[in-house]
């Protein structure tokens, strides 16, 4: 984050933000998206829980006139095996 903003962190005039909105895109079990997810279940506990609201966004299809879910709960199971509970 410094190396990306270095002016922001010399200035005088620093504000704290109101809203922090992380977006981790990707399958929940991936070993790719893990060390985010781990840094997310870290920062939960930095914040604390009146702080941090954990939202799970995910696509329910449609199959003739049946709505699969299945996707979606492995992905709240596997969110909940690491630590993370959505709202």
């Amino acid at each position: 984050v410094n190396a990306a903003t270095p002016s922001a962190a010399d200035e005088k005039d620093v504000r704290v933000a109101d809203i922090c909105l992380i977006e981790v895109g990707g399958t929940v079990g991936d070993i790719e998206s893990s060390v985010f997810l781990e840094a997310l279940r870290q920062f939960q506990f930095r914040v604390g829980p009146s702080n941090f609201c954990l939202t799970f966004v995910s696509l329910v299809p449609i199959m003739g006139e049946e709505q699969k879910t299945k996707p979606t709960q492995h992905g709240v199971r596997d969110l909940r095996s690491v630590g993370l509970s959505p709202t």
